[in-house]
């Protein structure tokens, strides 16, 4: 089986294109449309890494992180922003780690490169 990415993001083509990206190899990909979702889906998975969008409707990526960080569970999950907001990304770089967040439009091999980084290929048989 392969390791559990959480793609949180409200944008289908972006969800797209970084599912497409990652699941072709080997990443198991769970999708979710908002960070209500996000939520629901990372207690109910426990995934390996989530990405995350900022700016979604409900509750914001910022808002998915505070709730994460609440829960002892997800201590060791890294996570990693792919967002188009330009304002207040200093404090999710020093939270997050400079690295793991990507400005929308994003090179797709970079992305790639750092989830391998992150958590390793997928381990497929």
């Amino acid at each position: 089986m392969g390791s559990k990415v959480l793609l949180v993001e409200d944008n289908p083509s972006v969800r797209e294109l970084i599912s497409v990206l990652l699941s072709s190899e080997g990443y198991e990909i769970v999708e979710a449309e908002d960070g209500r979702d996000g939520l629901t889906k990372a207690r109910q998975m426990h995934p390996d890494l989530m990405i995350l969008d900022l700016m979604m409707p409900g509750v914001s990526g910022e808002g998915v992180i505070a709730e994460l960080q609440k829960d002892p569970g997800f201590e060791s999950m890294p996570v990693m922003v792919v967002s188009g907001k330009d304002e207040g990304m200093s404090e999710i770089k020093d939270m997050l780690g400079d690295e793991n967040v990507f400005q929308k439009p994003f090179e797709p091999v970079r992305l790639l490169n750092r989830v391998v980084e992150l958590i390793g290929l997928p381990n497929n048989g």
